[in-house]
């Protein structure tokens, strides 16, 4: 089974096998995936009828089945969907749910706007009345109330809140009618909710929470009516490690290009496909092509589907958009064309530099960043891309050594210099601190010295809070080692030394 797969456990989740009928339905041939990819992402089950489910699938549509997954219909009529409905495919439904108390009532948020349906999804009627917009993600709704819940966005073409206000909009009378819900959410802001990034707690009162591209989480302790950010944005990623920090994982390529009348630098178009060859050609299966401008994205499509075969375009996991576009989708390469030119780092350059969407330009790749660039770089004003490039231009450097920590640290410390391994004190990772990080990059690891100041359960929390983020930590602490400090770190620089 590739993708968009559903499979069923009667064990309680020790063994699955594959539910056949819709993994391999007739219109298979037909499914195409979305932006996210081809994925079957909800499923809901009748509350009063075991043998009765439905499941919905990018960009294929929803399925019921009726006898217990033996047969699936497609479900859509209603929708606004493919030219060829007779294929059986093509809805990109984005958010599903039901009603317990009257579970033929269901409500989708499809591609194409907000729908319900009063026949278990035999048909379907558009309710949008009251949204500032038709596009959107999630669709959660709160048993307890019967309220509905979604995030409307501008577009498919603008994947943003609506003038940039981030706004969850609520409907009392399932669906008829919307308002916007509560107070408390941001006004000027580019961060957005997708699909899965909106729940509903069910209890009383009903809380609903969603989490944004950009990292915040929200919260409603009473039903949408007012909203709270957690922790006040004091979230904090664990993903600094020595094998991490002084990669240089952006590189900058200048090339002497300009914008056409139809708004196409032709000479980045060039310099994109020789980076993402090169990309290919050392193994990359994960690399994306992103630009802020809709033109430069259109001419950049083109070149690569006239380069590349669909084979392997699918092989290289080859995707290419604008930024809007590229919103909670990554790759392991990313490469960037910026299309301007020195004459043209005034209103495009204001559009580029919008924080939010030089984020999520800047933050699509998982190894390695090429940004190819028609503009001289000390041409720059001040702002996000100047110093963006200034650190492209200077990689960062690893963590010094030299400093000595106090105490029985400073002892194993030593030690370790004598044996020639590299040991930073005092590694800082996201509000934590690292006794003695020792070794060099991927084969680094932790080195706890002492309790935690704040005690046991500070010190617990903060080992597992290391082992999530993927740290290997060693306990060195010196009534184990006898107070020899030789002892541990000649332990230690076998391991570094591995």
């Amino acid at each position: 089974m590739d993708e968009a797969g559903l499979f069923a456990s009667d064990d309680d989740g020790a063994t699955w096998h594959p539910i056949e009928p819709l993994n391999e339905h007739a219109t298979r041939s037909s499914w195409e995936p979305g932006l996210g990819g081809l994925c079957a992402h909800h499923i809901l089950a009748h509350p009063g009828d075991p043998q009765r489910l439905w499941v919905g699938i990018s960009a294929v549509g929803v399925f019921r089945t009726d006898d217990g997954g033996e047969t699936w219909q497609p479900k859509n009529s209603g929708v606004t969907g493919p030219s060829d409905e007779a294929s059986g495919s093509g809805w990109c439904v984005h958010g599903l749910t039901l009603d317990p108390e009257h579970p033929d009532r269901l409500w989708r948020q499809e591609h194409t706007g907000v729908y319900c349906s009063i026949d278990a999804g035999d048909s379907w009627q558009r309710i949008e009345t009251g949204l500032p917009a038709s596009f959107g993600f999630p669709m959660v709704s709160d048993h307890r109330s019967g309220r509905l819940f979604v995030a409307p966005l501008r577009s498919d073409e603008f994947r943003l809140p609506v003038d940039g206000r981030l706004r969850i909009f609520r409907s009392d009378n399932q669906g008829d009618t919307w308002v916007e819900s509560g107070t408390g959410l941001p006004d000027q802001t580019y961060t957005t909710v997708l699909r899965g990034a909106m729940v509903a707690d069910q209890l009383n009162p009903g809380g609903v929470y969603f989490g944004t591209t950009g990292g915040a989480v929200y919260g409603s302790a009473d039903n949408g009516q007012t909203w709270d950010r957690f922790y006040g944005g004091r979230l904090k990623l664990m993903t600094q490690h020595p094998a991490t920090e002084s990669r240089d994982a952006i590189q900058l390529m200048y090339t002497a290009g300009r914008r056409d009348r139809a708004g196409v630098n032709e000479a980045e178009v060039v310099a994109v496909r020789t980076e993402v060859e090169r990309l290919a050609g050392a193994g990359a299966t994960s690399i994306g092509v992103v630009t802020p401008f809709r033109a430069q994205a259109d001419a950049l499509e083109q070149m690569l589907l006239d380069v590349f075969e669909p084979e392997d375009t699918e092989r290289l996991g080859l995707r290419v958009g604008t930024v809007h576009a590229f919103q909670g989708n990554e790759r392991d390469f990313v490469v960037a064309s910026l299309a301007m030119t020195d004459d043209e780092l005034g209103t495009g350059l204001r559009f580029v530099e919008n924080p939010n969407l030089f984020n999520v330009m800047v933050t699509r790749a998982r190894s390695g960043m090429t940004v190819v660039h028609s503009f001289a770089a000390d041409a720059l004003p001040a702002g996000l891309l100047k110093d963006y490039f200034r650190h492209g231009d200077h990689p960062p450097r690893p963590s010094e050594s030299t400093a000595r920590p106090d105490g029985w640290a400073g002892e194993i410390f030593d030690e370790l210099r004598r044996f020639r391994v590299e040991a930073v004190a005092d590694y800082p990772v996201a509000g934590w601190t690292v006794d003695l990080a020792v070794g060099r990059g991927r084969g680094a690891f932790g080195v706890v010295c002492r309790v935690h100041p704040d005690g046991p359960d500070a010190h617990i929390e903060r080992h597992m809070a290391l082992r999530r983020a993927g740290w290997t930590i060693t306990d060195a602490h010196q009534s184990r080692w006898l107070s020899r400090p030789d002892a541990i770190a000649e332990e230690l620089a076998k391991r570094a030394l591995d």
